[in-house]
């Protein structure tokens, strides 16, 4: 007798048979339903985002920073090539500098508002009030930032 040929370990692929419910009808594809844009899982139970207050005092301070960008963007060419940047106790300017030198001040009110920002998240949990001090802080630094920029210009 003859050896019989191993038999093959892959079944043989069958077309998908019609029934008489499906037949006649298009074949419909699964549709992936994104939905609404969520938030990621961290950013939904932080307390500092949850508080109204804290939300208004993030969004003037954004705003604040957003118009005093705008604001030193427009006016850098209508100011002189030097400008005095220091005055000594006796009303005498002891420093000098050219008009890019400002755009230290937003810097400054930036990067105190991320710091703070910082700050509040990690607190929030722990003391409302204090998340919403520190960002009101961070506010009352634009301020002074703004009167430096007003002054200027």
């Amino acid at each position: 007798p003859e050896p019989r040929p191993a038999p093959s370990r892959r079944r043989a692929r069958r077309a998908p048979r019609e029934t008489s419910r499906s037949a006649g009808r298009p074949r419909v594809r699964p549709s992936i339903d994104l939905g609404a844009a969520r938030m990621p899982s961290f950013m939904g139970r932080a307390d500092l985002l949850t508080d109204q207050v804290s939300g208004i005092l993030l969004g003037a301070n954004l705003l604040s920073l957003i118009v005093m960008i705008i604001w030193l963007a427009t006016a850098m060419g209508r100011l002189p090539e030097v400008m005095v940047m220091h005055l000594d106790p006796a009303g005498f300017p002891d420093g000098w500098g050219t008009p890019t030198v400002l755009w230290r001040l937003p810097l400054i009110a930036g990067m105190t508002l991320l710091m703070n920002l910082v700050v509040a998240w990690f607190v929030a949990p722990i003391d409302r009030f204090a998340a919403r001090f520190v960002l009101a802080a961070a506010l009352g630094v634009q301020l002074i930032v703004w009167v430096a920029v007003l002054d200027f210009i």
